[in-house]
């Protein structure tokens, strides 16, 4: 028996304004796709030489495309929302208040222990984004409405933008359902944080941390007035808008 004769393919030049690229091969495809500004045509073979088209959103083509299961499988009671961003998945957590035990290392390594404001936990591949939410905002420990405000979390290794930097712990890999609660933990508890926040997370003590988590100690919830706005609502989080924003 002969082995099977592999497919001639041939591409011809980049065409020209108004003129038709050629394809030419020796076997005819199964289903073609036509983009279109509003969405895309699929061209299935159906019986012989007989073709079907229909419209399809260009958006699931991209997914199906990207490989995104068409299950999210269980979801963590805390999961806010998935979704995707340039063909990859990102997920958003809502991290309830609890208690931290966070180090600081500066004149002198320090533990501090206090309860968190509620976070707003997202990633995105590896790149992941923080934010805390006043209390009041949350009714039964769940978000009220997307246009809650963002509030720059109490945290030295945090940016402007909500961006962070892991220091000295490990790195949780990519952000998944299942992960987002070790990747926080990680953050937040396996690592040292220098004494002076990037950003600016207390009205009264700025970005000085040391003061800050002095004043926490023994407080039994978060004084979520002393959050300091980011700028953002937790809309832009839930549709993955702030993975666009600078580091």
């Amino acid at each position: 028996m002969q082995p099977k004769k592999k497919p001639q393919l041939r591409i011809t030049k980049p065409p020209r304004w108004k003129r038709r690229e050629s394809l030419i091969a020796d076997v005819e495809p199964m289903l073609t796709l036509r983009f279109y500004r509003g969405g895309a045509v699929v061209a299935a073979r159906r019986i012989g030489r007989r073709w079907s088209e229909y419209f399809v959103d260009a958006g699931a083509v991209r997914q199906v495309l990207a490989g995104t299961p068409t299950s999210t499988g269980l979801l963590d009671p805390h999961t806010l929302a998935i979704g995707m961003r340039g063909g990859l998945a990102f997920t958003v957590a809502l991290i309830p208040p609890r208690k931290v035990k966070v180090a600081t290392k500066g004149s002198e390594a320090r533990d501090w222990a206090f309860t968190t404001p509620p976070i707003v936990w997202a990633g995105w591949g590896e790149r992941y984004r923080i934010y805390a939410l006043h209390s009041r905002d949350l009714a039964r420990g769940w978000p009220r409405s997307g246009d809650a405000m963002l509030y720059h979390a109490p945290f030295a290794n945090t940016y402007q933008s909500g961006s962070i930097c892991w220091g000295s712990g490990r790195r949780p890999g990519p952000a998944e359902v299942g992960t987002m609660e070790a990747g926080f933990r990680i953050y937040a508890e396996d690592s040292f944080f220098i004494e002076r926040a990037t950003s600016t997370p207390s009205r009264q003590f700025g970005g000085d941390l040391i003061k800050l988590y002095a004043s926490l100690t023994g407080r039994r919830a978060y004084p979520c007035d002393d959050l300091v706005p980011q700028g953002k609502r937790l809309s832009a989080v839930i549709r993955g808008e702030v993975f666009g924003d600078s580091e």
